[in-house]
């Protein structure tokens, strides 16, 4: 994947496709999810998913590749673990 410096795009995730995912995952299919926690969780996976594109650029342009790679992506991994 290239990257270009001036390019920034906001991120952004649909609450229906969090709440569905959530919902997968609840042993208790009854149980609901309340608008306001819906829209932290979703907020929360934005804000981490930027941060990390973000990080695994600059790693990418330490190592002076005009493209992230998988490898790129692999040393971001660990400190993305400790992150959350």
């Amino acid at each position: 994947m290239n990257f270009d410096q001036d390019s920034e795009k906001k991120t952004t995730f649909s609450e229906l496709t969090i709440e569905a995912i959530l919902k997968d995952n609840f042993q208790n299919k009854k149980t609901r999810i309340p608008k306001e926690t819906l829209s932290l969780v979703t907020e929360y996976l934005r804000i981490i998913t930027e941060e990390g594109a973000k990080r695994i650029i600059s790693i990418a342009k330490t190592e002076e590749s005009s493209q992230v790679d998988v490898c790129h992506i692999e040393q971001y991994l660990p400190q993305f673990l400790l992150d959350i």
